[in-house]
């Protein structure tokens, strides 16, 4: 019988109605001229890559999974493809797109070259081929490959590779047991054992061997043939099996709990296979009384089942010769999922000797959901469909150039892969390479992904980083750095301006951190630097500082200052004044009846040292000494220019403006109106700056008395909590 006779025979056995086009199609492109592999290239991984690789072991392990055709021909064609004989283009134009998804999902996960320091490692490893897979049938191809190569080691007597054992009982032993596909798991584990340690391996195998052997007849055909005599007396139809565990579980008990072999009290288990659940529990009362139970040794893994779907009763007793012996009762079903894991699943599902309507699930915890909506569903091409899944939906896993494994989050980037290797790195990242191409630093990375970073001495992190990166120490760092040099350059502009307008006033002082620290106590700021970053930051203007920082120079800043634009000398003959019945005013030189308003730009009051400005047909306009249009003004006509004016005792209200810096929140303008208020000044305008930022600048107009009320005014406003600076608008 042919290779590919055998094979769609074997199909037949348990497939209902299977695509054999699809296998002829497939027979016809691996016969097409192109090199035959010898062996798969992994990506540099050593381990596998030296392994004689058999297309038909593959696709018979795979029957032994019960899978569908297009499993069959991914195992068929896989080699060639990771040998780069044939291209996925290729194989979708003439298998079609599912077995291309299939073989393209195997290669990858096959040229993976892993470095696996320590199980966390081998952990992340394990999650990033679940999570590359997105079928299940690709992660069982893979197991079914390993295991086909792993036999052929084996049997070759040659020495293995040397991380051969080490990936497979760290990754692909797991993987399996993971799935629930207890035999493909021991055989793995046994073969592993045999390669990394032949001479223990023999050691437990000869003492099995010895161990099963009781006065020169098989103490397990005896044992069997007692149980089955037992379930006929009691009405059970069940079958009996014994078999040794397998030897990489004895040998790790042994090593775990440093036990001599002989020593190991159940070398020796037992399975009793029944129809029904309920006969599991008949069997087990039988079981317990016609030998004697070991205490502790009774698990109920019906009522509750493993994680991966596994059921049965396990038991320890007394056996008949004397020796203590396990013995596992299960229904066929759960006997199938035992062994098969999920693959097993179809087997319920389809038509072929196995079928039943309406079976249940594995019961496995992350396909439950999944094996729920499809209970009913009669034809496993359905299932199948519908099983493409991504097993670990939050989380990527990509290498580093030296084949460690980093996880990080869906949506990730090459900067959060950076400040999750060091924090160092990511600050001075300046570009990135994925899988050898250099990329921008906003690309999304995927699964299986080896990323390598660009750094550069100079290079520090950028604002617009914040706009793609999602790892959490990735903002921090970046918005931590941001926020360090902001300050930082902060608190140099704010000195540069103090120092600046300090040189202006040509007053011959020295601003010091003393002198710096006296002005942010006078505005109420802890720190000077809280000051400083406030003049940087245009809160509190250079030349408010400075006087509160030198109030000796405040006096006689005002004049000097008018005297230097003016460059002329205006004679004081004095004259009084009432501004519309309001303030008097005493003016200079014979224009007593001329009109006399404050100017809208700085809107002096009572008590302000002003400067009257004449306007032709408007009067006089008086504004505050540090009024910006009164300097430009003086510059263009001095000669317009008052000097000596001083304010009469009218108790009549003025208007002036304040700034404002607030927290953003309700209420904030009823507490400043009713301060206002309850200071006996009014409020005649409002307006927010800045709505959408925290704080938010307030524009305030009130109406006071005089210079001193305002002051009154602005010291119950900044005592407010919410308010952080209060100024009062120049021009």
């Amino acid at each position: 019988m042919s290779q590919w006779k055998e094979l769609a025979d074997r199909l037949a056995s348990y497939y209902p109605d299977p695509d054999l086009h699809l296998l002829e199609r497939c027979r016809a492109l691996l016969e097409s001229p192109h090199p035959k592999p010898a062996a798969l290239l992994t990506g540099g991984d050593a381990a596998l890559s030296a392994v004689p690789y058999d297309p038909f072991a593959v696709a018979f392990i795979l029957t032994e999974l019960r899978l569908d055709v297009a499993s069959l021909a991914t195992g068929l064609i896989a080699g060639s493809v990771i040998a780069r004989e044939v291209s996925v283009e290729r194989v979708r134009a003439e298998l079609g797109e599912d077995v291309a998804f299939l073989v393209d999902g195997v290669a990858r996960i096959s040229l993976l070259a892993p470095e696996l320091k320590g199980e966390s490692q081998a952990e992340d490893f394990r999650k990033m081929i679940l999570a590359m897979s997105k079928d299940i049938r690709v992660i069982l191809v893979r197991l079914a490959m390993c295991l086909q190569q792993v036999r052929g080691v084996v049997v070759s007597e040659e020495p293995p590779p040397e991380r051969l054992p080490t990936l497979i009982l760290d990754i692909f032993a797991p993987i399996a047991h993971r799935l629930g596909i207890h035999w493909v798991k021991s055989e793995l584990e046994d073969s592993a054992f045999r390669l990394s340690n032949p001479e223990e391996f023999q050691r437990v195998r000869q003492f099995v061997a010895e161990r099963r052997k009781s006065g020169g007849e098989d103490e397990v055909e005896k044992v069997v043939a007692g149980i089955r005599k037992r379930l006929q007396k009691n009405g059970i139809a069940g079958e009996v099996y014994g078999r040794e565990k397998h030897l990489y579980s004895i040998w790790s008990k042994l090593e775990r709990k440093n036990l001599a072999i002989e020593e190991v009290p159940d070398l020796i288990a037992y399975r009793i296979i029944v129809k029904k659940k309920n006969d599991c529990y008949r069997a087990l009362g039988m079981i317990h009384s016609d030998f004697k139970p070991i205490p502790g040794r009774f698990k109920d893994y019906i009522a509750l089942p493993k994680s991966n779907g596994y059921q049965s009763l396990h038991t320890g007793v007394i056996g008949p010769f004397g020796s203590a012996i396990e013995i596992q009762i299960r229904t066929r079903k759960m006997h199938d999922v035992a062994e098969r894991g999920v693959a097993a699943h179809w087997v319920y599902k389809g038509g072929g000797v196995a079928a039943r309507k309406g079976a249940g699930s594995t019961g496995y915890a992350w396909l439950q959901h999944l094996l729920e909506e499809h209970r009913n569903a009669e034809d496993p091409r359905q299932f199948l469909e519908n099983v493409r899944i991504d097993l670990f939906p939050e989380e990527i896993y990509v290498f580093t150039p030296r084949g460690a494994i980093i996880t990080l989050p869906r949506g990730a980037t090459p900067v959060d892969f950076a400040y999750a290797v060091h924090s160092e790195v990511g600050d001075r990242c300046q570009g990135a390479k994925v899988n050898g191409r250099i990329v921008p630093l906003r690309t999304k990375l995927e699964t299986g992904d080896m990323v390598m970073i660009i750094t550069g001495k100079n290079q520090h992190p950028s604002q617009n980083w914040l706009e793609f990166v999602v790892t959490s120490h990735a903002k921090y760092r970046i918005s931590r750095w941001i926020k360090v040099q902001q300050r930082e350059q902060s608190l140099a502009l704010g000195r540069e301006l103090l120092d600046r307008e300090l040189r202006k006033s040509g007053q011959g002082v020295i601003l010091n951190e003393k002198a710096i620290q006296r002005g942010a106590e006078s505005f109420s700021l802890k720190t000077p630097d809280e000051l400083l970053q406030r003049v940087a930051e245009s809160v509190i203007s250079p030349l408010q500082a400075l006087h509160r920082i030198f109030p000796e120079i405040l006096e006689k800043e005002s004049k000097e200052n008018v005297r230097k634009l003016k460059g002329i000398e205006i004679k004081p003959p004095g004259a009084e004044r009432r501004e519309g019945g309001g303030a008097s005013l005493r003016l200079a030189g014979p224009m007593t009846d001329m009109v006399v308003e404050t100017a809208r730009c700085c809107m002096p009051v009572p008590g302000d040292r002003v400067v009257g400005i004449i306007s032709t047909g408007r009067g006089i306009s008086l504004h505050r000494t540090e009024c910006p249009n009164l300097i430009s003004q003086a510059q263009q006509h001095p000669e317009r220019l008052i000097e000596e004016i001083d304010w009469g005792g009218s108790r009549q209200g003025y208007t002036t403006r304040l700034r404002a810096m607030v927290t953003n929140q309700k209420g904030v303008l009823a507490q400043i109106s009713k301060e206002i208020a309850e200071a006996k000044a009014g409020v005649m305008d409002v307006a927010v700056r800045d709505r959408d930022r925290d704080p938010c600048v307030l524009i305030v107009e009130v109406e006071v008395r005089d210079r001193e009320h305002l002051e009154l005014v602005m010291a119950r406003l900044r005592a407010l909590s919410f308010v952080f600076s209060m100024e009062r608008i120049k021009g």
